[in-house]
């Protein structure tokens, strides 16, 4: 990330949120190189990869789905909020749509 996004980063994000919107920002470029790059072998040449998160109950309740050019949240309004801030990394980072 840029020294210039960096301090206006520190400026406008609260400071106990810096640090996890960073290591998202890390896992996403990490998962993304490593999708590019073993996709054949073993990724089974996927287009898309639908991840669900365990939930309480038996009901299905939040899916990931990451494509190319875009990532989608398939959970409950109050979760899609608190993901809206993943939004600016996401699109600087890997020029990817959330």
């Amino acid at each position: 990330m840029a020294t210039m996004e960096m301090a206006i980063l520190n400026l406008l994000m609260p400071r106990h949120l810096q640090q996890p919107m960073l290591m998202v920002s890390t896992w996403i470029t990490s998962f993304y190189s490593h999708w590019n790059d073993n996709n054949d072998d073993l990724w089974g040449a996927a287009d898309a990869l639908v991840i669900p998160t365990p939930p309480a109950s038996k009901d299905l309740r939040d899916l990931m789905v990451f494509m190319r050019k875009q990532i989608h949240f398939l959970c409950y309004q109050k979760k899609a909020y608190l993901l809206n801030s993943i939004r600016k990394f996401a699109k600087d980072d890997m020029d990817i749509e959330f």
